[in-house]
């Protein structure tokens, strides 16, 4: 407070220069928030929040990071949206976490020679350059110092993972007044002339690109990641990806993946769907997810965004999608494309008949690797220093680990071929409203949309249970489903399931069903099996994709 003509009045608080650092920009946002509700002083601010003036005058300065309680206040009162600012608020707290270079200059151990800045902007930027950088493994000559370019509109993922890594970030403040001996960066901007030092730009899907060498490596890897995924030998994974903006594939087909899954048998094929960034940060997390909860409830393998789109890719059979950079990728790896103004099914089939076991684990690529020498050679006659007498690192990604794994929840089954005691039916996830050829629906306990329970014709229990328990929980169903034909629950000798007394009976049937010795198919799988077998009354044999099996019909022991 200062005393002007004998009256108190509020002193205007510090400058603060917004490329200070993170909680300088954050603290100048707040005043440009302030500035534009017109409040004028530091006291009516004060009247109107209850935080106290020193506290005011703290967050103002760029000295404190405000309280979730006085931010809420703060914004409120500037009439800004308050659940935006506190999530800039985390933000900000990630950054202030993050190692910097200036806090760790006084524990300085090694005694590099070479100093190394690696610029990012995005995530995507990051992934990149973090790829370029494994050329330095090892060398304890090069230290590297990470900075943030900072979008219009920033990415909070950048911090979060700036943070996981451990880096040391400098502000660009800060960045701006050094030296280096070599910037790396996979983006385009005017902003890196400011930078001091010679620039390596990373180009996008050429010769000495790091990501698509990181792909050819991961190649050889596709059974891991497919196993991490739920897709087994005898799936086709199709993966579907999807830039942003108007011209992007999910802007011009919406309902694709729920229409590819629809179309394509379950037993045969699996369906990802890999989304830029942007669309799962413009719309929400949530939203995307409810957008595609019925998808995901058939089967779709919505790909978390944390595990990035790259091993999806190195485990694909084949690709749709449109004009962004996963795309390029996916064609410089040979991945067959298909055509959404076409027969999807009908591509697909050809695509995958192409696709022979040897080529998929084909060798390492000679050319693989030899990217990566190229680059660290170019880098260290950059840096004016010896390369290292090792071979460069061509290291393949790790398996994805956030995408949820969901088996369809119910199916549409469709006779093809019956002759004599041998069947031949196909199976596709039940999407809620398709009204395309099916013979009769099996539910699994893993539908949460009731209506289709009651509608099944066949409703099954897919994890095993003791028989006894079994028996008494098909019974249960039974009651619980009246129009089901069929219930059916897992036990550890089989199958157990009661049926609904056919034409000519009294009595509901209860049986165990064993499949073929040695044979452990989909529990929902025998259980239309059995369903077909009632309407037969013989042991039949079962074909579907890799499925091939009998049915044996017994009643359990009471």
């Amino acid at each position: 407070m200062r005393k002007t003509g004998g009256c108190l009045v509020s002193r205007p608080p510090a400058p603060v220069d917004p490329e200070a650092g993170p909680l300088a920009a954050f603290a100048a946002e707040l005043r440009d928030l302030r500035d534009r509700a017109g409040i004028p002083s530091m006291r009516a601010l004060a009247k109107s929040t209850d935080i106290p003036m020193s506290t005011l005058y703290a967050i103002s300065a760029g000295k404190r990071v405000p309280s979730a309680e006085a931010l809420t206040a703060y914004v409120k009162t500037c009439g800004g949206d308050s659940a935006a600012w506190l999530a800039k608020r985390s933000v900000l707290q990630e950054q202030l976490a993050a190692p910097s270079s200036e806090r760790m200059e006084r524990w300085t151990t090694y005694a590099p020679t070479r100093l190394v800045m690696l610029v990012v902007r995005t995530p995507e930027s990051l992934e990149r350059v973090l790829a370029a950088a494994a050329a330095f493994e090892a060398d304890h000559r090069i230290q590297l110092i990470f900075t943030i370019d900072q979008p219009p509109a920033p990415d909070p993922r950048l911090h979060k993972h700036l943070k996981e890594l451990g880096v040391l970030v400098t502000p660009w403040r800060q960045a701006v007044a050094a030296d280096y001996d070599l910037i790396i960066a996979a983006h385009a901007s005017d902003r890196l002339r400011e930078l001091r030092g010679p620039i390596a730009q990373l180009a996008v899907g050429a010769k000495g690109d790091p990501v698509y060498e990181q792909l050819l490596a991961s190649r050889q890897f596709r059974s891991l990641y497919r196993r991490a995924l739920g897709v087994r030998s005898h799936h086709h994974l199709v993966v579907l990806s999807s830039t942003w903006g108007s011209d992007s594939l999910l802007n011009e087909h919406p309902d694709l993946p729920l229409r590819l899954l629809a179309e394509l048998p379950a037993d045969a094929y699996k369906v990802s769907l890999v989304l830029h960034p942007n669309i799962w940060r413009g719309h929400g997390r949530h939203q995307v997810r409810m957008w595609h909860q019925h998808a995901v409830e058939s089967g779709l393998l919505l790909i978390d965004p944390d595990d990035g789109w790259q091993p999806i890719v190195a485990a694909a059979d084949a690709f749709i999608g449109d004009a962004g950079s996963v795309s390029l990728y996916s064609a410089m790896l040979g991945i067959p494309a298909i055509d959404t103004k076409q027969n999807l099914p009908g591509q697909l089939a050809n695509a995958v008949h192409e696709l022979t076991r040897p080529a998929r684990s084909r060798p390492l690529p000679e050319e693989a690797g030899h990217a990566a020498h190229v680059l660290r050679t170019k880098f260290y006659e950059m840096l004016s220093i010896d390369e290292p007498s090792y071979r460069a690192a061509v290291r393949a990604l790790p398996p994805p680990a956030h995408t949820q794994v969901r088996e369809p929840a119910s199916f549409r089954v469709v006779v093809r071929e019956a002759s004599g005691e041998e069947i031949r039916l196909e199976r596709y996830p039940f999407v809620p409203g398709d009204h395309a050829e099916r013979d009769f629906i099996v539910a699994t306990d893993r539908e949460r949309d009731t209506r289709v329970m009651h509608e099944a014709e066949v409703v099954v229990v897919t994890d095993p249970s003791p028989l006894a328990e079994a028996v008494a929980l098909v019974d249960e169903l039974h009651m619980t489903y009246p129009a089901a034909r069929l219930t059916a629950a897992a036990a550890e000798p089989g199958l157990v399931i009661t049926s609904r007394p056919l034409a000519g009976t009294s009595q509901s049937e209860v049986a165990l069903i064993e499949a073929s010795k040695g044979v452990t198919p989909d529990p929902a799988l025998v259980a239309a099996a059995a369903y077909l077998r009632l309407h037969r009354g013989l042991d039949v044999r079962i074909r579907t994709g890799p499925h091939d099996f009998m049915i044996k019909v017994d009643t359990p022991a009471s």
